[in-house]
């Protein structure tokens, strides 16, 4: 697992997003997500009847890439079903989390500290950080052409 953080601009999404590109190249499955598309799609699986199926999907991708990583504190159902996809990716498949929050305040984010600890720990444990910092924005720095 791998996360990639903090300034606002400084290309977390592009470094995750050409990380992800590198593993496609090399025929490995991989999925962008923003933090809040993940528990939008946990939720409506979980209401739907779905939720086995969907996690066992996001359990399989080679290379998970999740953006925007705790830009709100999380819901105790979210939590949940994030514990329940941490658990079973740990140790088994790749995981980006790209976020301007640093690691450290992570477990801050998350209400109930036993599963923070839990959830936390497995995501930091094996981690590589990346740490991407930057003056001014890219955003203003590398204006598209046309």
């Amino acid at each position: 697992m791998q996360s990639v953080g903090f300034s606002p601009g400084s290309g977390k999404t592009y470094v995750a997003c050409a990380l992800g590109n590198k593993a496609a190249q090399q025929y490995k499955s991989v999925l962008y997500l923003r933090a809040v598309d993940l528990f939008d799609r946990l939720t409506l699986a979980e209401r739907a009847g779905s939720r086995a199926q969907t996690l066992a999907k996001l359990v399989t991708v080679d290379l998970l890439i999740l953006d925007e990583w705790f830009t709100s504190p999380p819901t105790v159902e979210q939590v949940r079903h994030l514990h329940a996809l941490i658990e079973r990716r740990t140790g088994v498949r790749s995981t980006i989390f790209c976020s301007q929050i640093p690691p450290a305040k992570w477990h801050d984010q998350i209400e109930e500290k036993v599963v923070a600890d839990a959830i936390v720990d497995r995501i930091t444990a094996n981690a590589h950080k990346m740490t991407l910092t930057c003056k001014d924005s890219l955003r203003r720095v590398f204006k598209p052409v046309g």
